[in-house]
Parts: C-alpha cells; sequence; structure tokens
C-alpha cells in the first residue's frame, strides 16, 4: 500500500487493496442453477473497514456485478475496522499450510503485506485484470503482485467555524495552531480509522528529505529511517 500524504489530514488519501485468494480458488462453487442451466456461483468477499466500505460493496459494487452476471452471487462477510482481522489471516495460513481449499475468494483491505510476504494470496496479472496495466507498477511490485489498489478514502479536518475562522491549511499550520491552541486537537487513534493513521504518516514523513520518500514508502531502507526522528 502506498501512502500519499503530501500535506495531511485534508488531502490524505488511503488506497485499499484487494487480494484474491489462491487457497479458495474455485471452492465457492456450487451446483445449483439460475434457471439457464448455468451453475451458480457463490463468491465469498470478506472487507475490513467501516460502514461506508461495506455500503460501497452492498449497495453499489457487488448489485452492478450481480446484475452482469446473473450466474454469481456475492456473499458479504463484514471485519469492523479489522477486528477480525488477524483471525481471518490465521485462517487462511493455516489453510494454505494443509493445502485445504478455503472459503474466502477475495479480501478487501486487510494487511495485503503480510498477505504477500506469506504468498497467501494469489498473484494478479494483466491476463486477470486487463486495467492492471493502468496501475503505478511501484504499487504493485511493493506486494508481489499479490493485490490491487481499487478505491481512495477523503480524510477531512473537522472544526467548529465559531471557534477557528481561519483553519489551517498546510501541515505546518497546523502544528503551530495545535502549539498556539493546546488541548484543542485531537486524532483518532491510528489503528482505529484512516485520518488518524495519516495524520500520524503525515507527522512523521513530513521531515523526510522529497527524494528519500519513495524509498520509504514502496520498500525498506534502514539506513533512512532515521528521517523519521524530526517528524
Amino acid at each position: 500500500m502506498r501512502d500519499k500524504w503530501k500535506l495531511w489530514l485534508i488531502v490524505g488519501a488511503a488506497t485499499a487493496l484487494t487480494a484474491g485468494c489462491g487457497a479458495s480458488r474455485g471452492s465457492s462453487t456450487g451446483s445449483a442453477s439460475n434457471g439457464s442451466g448455468s451453475p451458480k456461483t457463490t463468491l465469498t468477499l470478506y472487507i475490513s473497514g467501516d460502514v461506508n466500505i461495506e455500503h460501497l460493496w452492498q449497495n453499489e459494487l457487488i448489485p452492478l456485478y450481480e446484475k452482469s452476471h446473473s450466474n454469481v452471487t456475492v456473499n458479504v462477510v463484514m471485519s469492523t475496522h479489522g477486528a477480525d482481522d488477524n483471525a481471518t489471516i490465521a485462517r487462511l495460513a493455516a489453510g494454505v499450510k494443509a493445502n485445504q481449499p478455503g472459503t474466502i475468494d477475495i479480501l478487501e483491505g486487510m494487511n495485503v503485506n503480510q498477505l504477500a510476504a506469506a504468498h497467501l494470496v494469489t498473484q494478479l496479472t494483466p491476463q486477470d485484470l486487463p486495467m492492471l496495466s493502468h496501475v503505478d507498477p511501484s504499487l504493485l511490485q511493493q506486494v508481489s503482485y499479490d493485490g490491487v489498489p481499487y478505491r481512495a478514502s477523503s480524510v477531512v479536518l473537522a472544526y467548529n467555524s465559531q471557534f477557528v475562522q481561519n483553519p489551517p491549511q498546510t501541515l505546518d499550520q497546523l502544528i503551530t495552531w495545535i502549539r498556539a491552541n493546546p488541548g484543542k486537537f485531537t486524532y483518532n487513534t491510528p489503528n482505529t480509522g484512516g485520518s488518524g493513521d495519516a495524520f500520524v504518516r503525515a507527522a512523521v514523513n513530513s521531515l523526510v528529505p522529497a527524494n528519500d520518500q519513495p524509498l520509504l514508502i514502496t520498500g525498506q531502507d534502514k539506513s533512512l529511517e532515521s528521517t523519521w526522528a524530526p517528524g
């Protein structure tokens, strides 16, 4: 996952990735018919995120897909705020180790880096997804083509205009405002939501030299990690 915190919360964009699970590919196909003689297939989608992502799939993406694929039904399993992610990954790993088909066809928003490093999901190719050729290769290479970004979430700064007539517009202005108004700024715990995660990443990356930022975003370079310290 590539993080593009160019400024701070107002313009932060969190990219989610989907991954196909090789251990379960094809395992959800049933023998039922849709009335036209074609076998009915059920795909199981695991979602890790908030209700807005669940609604995106349930109200938009899945109905559109099922409308054009009458022989496919998508079953959704929701992990709100990622509460069940570790258990899901452990179950997936156990199935892969035992060479047993699982019950997951698509994972959304989980730790794709972890899944890719452990070789728990199916590698994606332009033959599988023709539009993959339009994705920045650096995003795909860092997860060994085991996941693909498909959406961006906007993260905003909320403030009361009765008390803040001129809100800060950049991270530097925000830090200045925070120092001038102790106890008046807050952000959610980074592991419970995108805005808190975005703020912490923005702060930590803020003083990293521009030329070094891509090296820390798309890979690991221990020699550059000291550049996080000022942030």
